[in-house]
């Protein structure tokens, strides 16, 4: 368990094999590299009710910007066989 900020850089956090030889894995939000995915997961219509994110890539891109400067919050993706699954 991470109790603390982790580095900025790429690497993967945590990785545990699961069912069927697939790997699930953990690691920090990379801004440039995550948000048209991001983007496009909270302007789907299930989503836009309960994230309330919806709206231009740059806003996302400035909520996220806020978050990643604030010492004690933070951002993991959350990859199935290296494919984006979930944000945390």
């Amino acid at each position: 368990m991470l109790y603390c900020k982790p580095s900025p850089k790429a690497a993967i956090l945590i990785e545990q094999p699961i069912a069927h030889s697939q790997n699930l894995s953990f690691r920090s939000l990379i801004l440039k590299k995550d948000l048209p995915i991001l983007h496009r997961w909270v302007n789907e219509p299930y989503a836009k009710p309960f994230w309330q994110l919806d709206g231009s890539i740059e806003q996302l891109k400035s909520t996220y910007q806020a978050l990643l400067k604030n010492p004690d919050g933070h951002s993991f993706i959350g990859l199935l066989d290296e494919q984006l699954v979930c944000q945390i």
